[in-house]
């Protein structure tokens, strides 16, 4: 995973869930204290695209691919902030979120600067 400095937060992240997440980059940072609507979590959550690789912003949504031969399972954790130690967690669906060895997931109403991980 990628490293983003010496963030304290960040590394007790790291420490806890075994990585330190990554950032969703684009149109600029989440502002201080702005939360993802806890509904993005609800059934509007879409298969998503296998391609591109990563995660992607769309129009209303984020594309999340990631590649893996051997995984059984996979889970997207998002984190509300640095110090959030309960992220969210998607479970991908083994039929309708995977195409070959690609996990996908599409994820409505998260913006640049979210933190995620799987």
């Amino acid at each position: 995973m990628k490293t983003f400095g010496a963030s304290a937060p960040l590394k007790e992240l790291q420490q806890k869930f075994g990585f330190e997440p990554e950032r969703i980059v684009g149109g600029g940072e989440r502002a201080a204290g702005e939360k993802v609507a806890r509904n993005s979590m609800s059934s509007t959550i879409e298969n998503g695209q296998s391609s591109p690789l990563g995660a992607t912003l769309c129009a209303d949504a984020v594309n999340f691919s990631v590649f893996s031969k051997n995984a059984t399972g996979m889970e997207l954790l998002l984190f509300d902030n640095a110090t959030d130690s309960k992220p969210r967690v998607v479970t991908l669906d083994p039929v309708k979120n995977r195409t070959y060895h690609y996990w996908h997931v599409s994820v409505p109403g998260l913006k640049p600067g979210q933190l995620y991980g799987y």
